[in-house]
């Protein structure tokens, strides 16, 4: 299929050729996917379906907010007789929860934004037991509504097997874990309904996944001002590679004592530079003793040529082995407490990182830290991991994030740069 693109500013490409069922446009932000998507539509006519989640999800958190009682309109409809294999348990492994019950519900609903999509004038509603806990769409955090939207008005045109559906960044949403089912699963769409799609994405997960498959990924990019598309399958897998997603060699191998440790170092290396993630490969082991085992295990040779370096990091509260000739350095965590102090003491403070990260309403993540307080710090933070429906490396990573913004100051960030600057490492010598 081609599709002859009007553009008034002549900037973007005269035309797409769609080779496969599923096109993926990748690209820098800015470059212009979005406005080729739009282009697309107008050019392409009723077939052509462009779907936004950004704005989608938006306008029904406010809805929720403007109309409380929405939920009692699912009253006076059934539930959406929505398939199992293919649409629910996608809707499972993309949220990453093992949901025991899912109700999905069409209301309708005047002006609804939905309706040049489903061409209905009705809305979603989602009802959904996780475990002993059930909550509806009002409790959902975006990324896990963008699930449930996505796929409902998929499913909705289910029949429709001419359309053109364009989606702008489905996967800006989703946790990278996520990504690859999410185009798993627009894939069996495409196949099984025969229906066309293209989407627009800059994530990793999915540009690498669609490198997989013969004419799916084409690549936008900007020549003297207007946007030009690369379609060979060598050309842009050269550009995938050495532009957008080189590969890194590895730098330092580093140690922590366990996996809150790990969360906490890798949020603040993130923070000081991220680039620095790409050369780092940073394991936890099983406490001190481990570490200090292992330090004495690993000598530092005089005539190390540098290539590749050695560090062990220690929790904040204990104070790192002196240096040694023939040893590689030991690094304390900052803040002079452990990793789960710290995460007690700071994480609270930025509840609504919690919620973001998490995708839980911000009277559910109360509820969590009303329920694990006056614990000591240890249980505290395995408690709140051990949380039905969340995904315990999920929790920690957000809890160092909530962490690192709860310190308001930055104190934390700064001690760790000067312990790193100077631990004689070249990894940090920037720094």
């Amino acid at each position: 299929m081609t599709i002859a693109v009007e553009d008034p500013l002549e900037i973007l490409p005269v035309t797409l050729e769609l080779r496969a069922l599923v096109t993926v446009l990748a690209g820098l932000n800015g470059v212009g996917k979005t406005r080729l998507l739009k282009q697309i539509q107008r050019s392409a006519g009723d077939p052509a379906r462009l779907i936004s989640l950004h704005e989608l999800c938006a306008w029904l958190y406010r809805l929720i907010e403007e109309r409380p009682d929405l939920e009692e309109a699912t009253e006076e409809v059934d539930p959406l007789e929505v398939d199992q294999e293919i649409t629910l348990d996608a809707v499972r492994s993309i949220v990453g929860r093992g949901y025991t019950e899912i109700r999905w519900y069409a209301i309708a609903f005047e002006d609804s934004p939905f309706a040049p999509i489903v061409g209905e004038d009705v809305i979603p509603f989602f009802v959904v037991s996780d475990g002993d806990t059930e909550y509806s769409l009002a409790d959902m955090g975006l990324g896990e509504l963008a699930a449930h939207v996505l796929l409902w008005t998929l499913w909705y045109v289910r029949e429709k097997s001419d359309l053109l559906l364009l989606l702008d960044e489905p996967d800006a949403y989703f946790p990278p874990r996520s990504r690859e089912p999410l185009l798993d699963h627009i894939a069996t769409v495409a196949a099984t309904r025969q229906q066309a799609f293209v989407l627009t994405s800059h994530s990793r997960e999915v540009i690498e996944r669609a490198l997989q498959h013969s004419d799916v990924l084409s690549y936008l990019g900007r020549v003297d001002g207007k946007v030009v598309l690369t379609t060979v399958a060598e050309e842009v897998r050269e550009i995938v590679q050495q532009v957008l997603y080189p590969r890194a060699h590895v730098e330092l191998v580093a140690w922590v004592e366990d996996e809150s440790a790990h969360a906490l170092a890798t949020a603040l290396l993130a923070r000081l530079d991220a680039n620095t993630l790409d050369r780092l490969a940073l394991y936890w082991a099983k406490g001190t003793s481990d570490l200090t085992e292992m330090r004495a295990r690993l000598p530092r040779p005089a005539t190390h040529p540098r290539q590749l370096e050695f560090a062990f990091i220690v929790d904040g509260d204990e104070a790192p082995p002196a240096a040694r000739t023939g040893l590689w350095p030991a690094v304390a965590l900052p803040g002079g407490l452990s990793p789960d102090e710290l995460f007690q003491k700071f994480a609270p403070l930025a509840a609504g990182t919690l919620s973001a990260l998490l995708g839980r309403t911000p009277g559910f993540i109360g509820a969590m830290l009303a329920k694990v307080e006056g614990l000591d710090p240890h249980d505290w933070t395995n408690d709140l991991a051990a949380q039905p429906g969340l995904d315990r490396s999920q929790v920690l990573r957000a809890l160092a994030e909530a962490c690192l913004d709860g310190d308001k100051e930055g104190v934390l960030i700064e001690e760790f740069r000067g312990r790193l600057s100077g631990s004689g490492l070249r990894t940090f010598s920037a720094m």
